[in-house]
């Protein structure tokens, strides 16, 4: 029998990246960081996370691309997170600050990885500054 069109198919590495996401954006809400947007979407490209706190006179804005795999994955999460990717990240950032009007701000690139074992088990490592604004890692 066909599945109903008002039910949508679940996805099981969509829902992992929507679950690593989300522990991700909490994790950061509780280091007293204001989320600004989620899933932003521009041109093809997707940032996962953007979120802002004050910073000296003005503001921090941190652009986070967020990896999350099944504990006992092969590779670590944030291996996933190429030379490609950080330039799209970069670009997207680009436009996400022209798009909103923000005027001159400090910025960073974070990268999180969520390990998930189980329902109510995740594992999250911040990066802070992972790579620059060239996209070059640190």
């Amino acid at each position: 029998m066909g599945q109903d069109e008002s039910e949508e198919a679940v996805d099981p590495r969509r829902a992992l990246g929507a679950r690593g996401e989300a522990c991700a954006a909490a994790c950061l809400a509780k280091r007293g960081w204001s989320i600004e947007a989620t899933n932003w979407r521009f041109g093809g490209g997707e940032l996962d996370i953007v979120a802002s706190r004050p910073h000296g006179e003005g503001e921090l804005v941190i652009f986070v691309e967020v990896k999350t795999r099944a504990r006992g994955a092969r590779a670590r999460p944030e291996s996933s997170v190429t030379a490609r990717k950080r330039r799209q990240i970069v670009a997207l950032a680009k436009a996400y600050l022209r798009e909103r009007g923000v005027g001159p701000v400090s910025a960073r690139f974070d990268v999180i990885a969520v390990s998930v074992r189980g329902e109510e088990r995740a594992r999250v490592r911040h990066m802070p500054g992972a790579f620059d604004s060239r996209g070059a890692l640190r």
